[in-house]
């Protein structure tokens, strides 16, 4: 993409979108529960599998990220995910929502952010900081609007449901945008392709816990 501040905007866009996405399981808790008739452990479960499902697949989506086109991959999973935002909203029991909202929603959202970073990171070679901090703040602003924007589709439709179909159509038309937008973009924010050889997992990882920075960095977030 040729502005680099447009890009900052879709991303921005669709990572807000991705929150209130990650928000309504836990916003929707009390009609969802009722509606299927879910106890308090199965709703647990659900809500752990997200966590797990995260942290098992982020790695191997950050080696996606520095193998694949990034924008492509970044549009291509903001549609998968929202389309099954949108397929979750049909669920009839535990069994559906554990496999839409636990895997099916969190799996292709779990190659956004390593790749979304590192997009922008290239494109504002000159203005990374305060493009990445920009990027962040959509993240919190995404969880401050998600109950009233959750709360706002409930007063309207009066079903759980809806939520999903609206946030998953919203969704899905920022990544389908995304992806006619960055067509011919490379990678790494140019518009032909990245060369060279590609990174692999042995090679990833020892770069990664060679750098005390990122060590670091990785300890801190677990504490």
């Amino acid at each position: 993409m040729r502005n680099k501040w447009v890009l900052l905007a879709i991303l921005c866009l669709i990572f807000v979108t991705y929150t209130v996405d990650r928000a309504l399981l836990g916003l929707l808790a009390v009609p969802i529960q009722k509606d299927l008739a879910l106890t308090d452990v199965q709703f647990g479960f659900l809500s752990a599998a997200i966590f797990w499902t995260f942290s098992v697949c982020v790695p191997f989506s950050g080696l996606a990220g520095d193998r694949f086109n990034r924008a492509r991959l970044i549009g291509f999973a903001a549609v998968a995910w929202s389309a099954m935002a949108i397929l979750a909203g049909f669920a009839g029991g535990f069994w559906t929502l554990l496999l839409l909202v636990s895997f099916a929603i969190t799996v292709p959202q779990t190659l956004y952010g390593p790749s979304a970073n590192a997009l922008l990171a290239e494109c504002h070679a000159d203005t990374r900081t305060i493009a990445l901090s920009c990027h962040q703040a959509a993240y919190y602003t995404g969880w401050f609007v998600s109950g009233a924007a959750v709360a706002g589709v409930l007063a309207i439709f009066g079903t759980w449901r809806a939520a999903f179909f609206a946030f998953g159509t919203v969704g899905l038309v920022l990544g389908a945008a995304f992806l006619c937008l960055t067509r011919g973009t490379s990678g790494t924010g140019g518009t032909s392709g990245t060369g060279g050889t590609k990174p692999t997992l042995a090679s990833s990882l020892k770069s990664f816990f060679g750098c005390r920075t990122a060590l670091l960095v990785a300890v801190c977030y677990v504490v």
